[in-house]
């Protein structure tokens, strides 16, 4: 099919307030979930990223964006996450001026090199999980819009 993806029909109740036709079709034969699920920490993470999982998960349960859709990229991110921190870290700690400062110097480079490379995917999985300024910014305006519909039409009820 051509043309651009059609949008949620959960963003859309938040743009538009009320679905029409055939939105209003494809939000009513959207499949249910019975029960929420939660994304679980993988058991083979460290403690580290753990750590991570839970700082992420807690920022997502705030957006409310926090789904078994998510996971498989929260995981990456977390990953990753792991790796930037400690590459980080020795990138702080080396001390070029020891006895073999060549051996000092390529443990920096090695480390400056894998920070770039993962930083990268690092920023693609926030703006997947819709975690970057943009992503924010849209988040908050489409709740911002929503909760003034929302005190408008309790206006004209009370």
């Amino acid at each position: 099919m051509p043309g651009r993806k059609p949008k949620p029909p959960e963003v859309l109740g938040l743009e538009k307030g009320k679905l029409y036709g055939k939105q209003l079709a494809r939000a009513e034969n959207m499949p249910k979930q019975l029960k929420p699920l939660k994304p679980v920490c993988p058991r083979e993470f460290t403690p580290a990223q753990k750590k991570i999982w839970n700082h992420y998960a807690r920022t997502l349960k705030n957006y409310n964006l926090f789904t078994v859709a998510n996971q498989t990229i929260l995981e990456i991110l977390c990953f990753n996450k792991a790796i930037y921190n400690e590459h980080r870290g020795r990138l702080t700690g080396v001390d070029v001026l020891a006895k073999d400062a060549s051996k000092g110097f390529d443990i920096y480079q090695d480390s400056f090199k894998v920070c770039q490379k993962v930083e990268s995917v690092i920023f693609k999985c926030l703006s997947e999980l819709g975690l970057s300024s943009s992503g924010l910014a849209k988040i908050g305006s489409l709740a911002a819009g929503a909760l003034t519909k929302t005190s408008k039409m309790r206006e004209l009820i009370d």
